[in-house]
């Protein structure tokens, strides 16, 4: 296979590999090594690589870590800043994973999990295709009410301008949001600043 067709080949599966699916492709080892020299794919950690293209642009480390982490929901701050809600930027990753499972302990990232019961974590989660990579988010009315739900973490005044930014954009409703916070029993918490907006 010649370095064209080993690009190719690595640009597909979202653009990350392990090393022994690159050799099975018929990749010789001195092609990676010398498509890594060259600077075309970098070593996310040991045993897998990654093309480097900014063809993932923005969303190229929820990738990593949805390729890293399986059961990982991207939640608070990391899906505001997602469904572009609010001003937060996520110097953190917040992922979400059903109690019981165990966290990943992934140095190169900066992370933030939270253990909402299996229930609570199946709640409104979206798939995103992301240049053939499927990361899954919580919905914007989920993100909302989580902040809430997690304002001790976050902070109430961003939970507060998500809820204003998330109704003036439309990407919810006062009626999905008092749903789900029901569901979530944040209803109680959440009814004043709803009724306030």
């Amino acid at each position: 296979m010649n370095q064209d067709q080993a690009l190719e080949f690595l640009r597909s599966n979202n653009g990350i590999h392990r090393t022994r699916d690159i050799l099975n492709a018929g990749i010789a080892p001195k092609t990676l090594y010398r498509l890594r020299d060259q600077g075309h794919i970098y070593s996310l950690s040991r045993g897998l690589y990654r093309i480097n293209e900014e063809s993932m642009g923005a969303h190229s480390t929820y990738v990593e870590l949805a390729h890293k982490i399986p059961k990982a929901v991207f939640c608070l701050i990391s899906a505001l800043h997602f469904h572009e809600i609010g001003t937060q930027l996520p110097y953190d990753h917040w992922i979400s994973l059903p109690q019981g499972v165990k966290e990943a302990k992934l140095e190169e990232y900066d992370i933030q999990y939270i253990h909402p019961s299996k229930k609570l974590y199946q709640l409104e989660i979206e798939e995103h295709n992301i240049s053939g990579a499927t990361i899954k988010v919580y919905s914007p009315t989920k993100t909302v009410v989580d902040c809430f739900k997690h304002r001790n973490k976050v902070g109430i005044d961003v939970a507060l301008e998500a809820l204003r930014e998330a109704i003036q954009l439309k990407k919810t409703s006062r009626k999905e949001l008092i749903e789900l916070a029901t569901k979530c029993r944040m209803k109680n918490v959440m009814m004043p600043y709803i009724e306030s907006i």
